[in-house]
């Protein structure tokens, strides 16, 4: 019986630390990002022109701003703090209950991590870190649909997001995920024509798995058209994929148009 319970607490150390480790790393995607966003709004006195163009998650208060800081420094306990600071100020931002979930994640409470993002979720599902946390936690039970689910809202707001393969990679490379990820993708989503056009620096690995995605997709219906799957069928020949290419330009290019994309190649 011992063996046993030792057996299941070892199983259950070992599904906690995955969980930390997913969300740990889809947290840290958004670090560089969150303070590249703050060093935007800063530029705003100077820059008023560009005011309009500076996302909402980083255009607030100075607490926001030194809390991002904190959290690109990996500095836990500061964040922590701030975050109570933030919620103190703002009790009803899900931004404040989001910096503060997150410092207890950097610093290592699972728990009060979960509790400060349940709440940043009640509040609202716009700020990334708090969906970027809910994704980790869907990856690390395997529930792929509603990883999909996070992965696109998180995309819908920040299509660029597309090249981090800490996001993608979970998805595409599983089945289920990818089952998950085309029934998103049939949403018409904006990011649909990035994640097919912005490849032209992508890895060959990357793009395999990618050309397998989009072919699923196209067997579900999804045809997206030669222009818009050239850019995908031009890196694949580019990396010297020509099968791939070829079964890729016949899922989503009809043989009347074929010879369309043959010119833009």
């Amino acid at each position: 019986m011992m063996a046993i319970a030792q057996k299941q607490g070892e199983a259950r150390r070992t599904k906690l630390g995955n969980l930390q480790t997913a969300s740990m790393v889809l947290l840290s995607i958004f670090y560089a990002g969150l303070v590249l966003g703050n060093g935007s709004d800063r530029l705003t006195a100077t820059r008023p022109e560009i005011a309009d163009s500076i996302p909402s998650l980083f255009a607030s208060e100075a607490l926001r701003v030194t809390g991002a800081q904190a959290l690109a420094d990996d500095k836990a306990n500061a964040t922590i703090e701030i975050g109570r600071q933030a919620l103190r100020d703002a009790p009803t931002d899900p931004q404040s209950a989001a910096m503060l979930g997150a410092g207890f994640l950097a610093g290592g409470d699972l728990t009060k991590a979960d509790q400060a993002f349940r709440v940043a979720g009640r509040l609202g599902w716009r700020v990334p870190i708090t969906q970027s946390y809910w994704l980790g936690k869907a990856l690390a039970v395997s529930d792929y649909e509603l990883a999909a689910l996070r992965l696109d809202a998180l995309l819908r707001q920040q299509p660029n997001l597309l090249s981090q393969r800490q996001l993608l990679d979970p998805m595409e490379r599983n089945p289920a995920g990818r089952v998950a990820l085309i029934r998103r993708m049939a949403l018409h989503p904006e990011w649909l024509p990035v994640y097919a056009s912005d490849v032209t620096s992508s890895p060959a690995d990357v793009m395999l798995q990618r050309s397998v995605v989009l072919e699923e997709a196209a067997r579900t219906g999804l045809v997206l058209g030669c222009d818009t799957i050239a850019p995908t069928v031009a890196r694949l020949v580019e990396l010297k994929l020509p099968v791939e290419a070829d079964r890729l330009s016949k899922a989503h290019c009809p043989a009347k148009e074929r010879a369309r994309i043959a010119s833009i190649l």
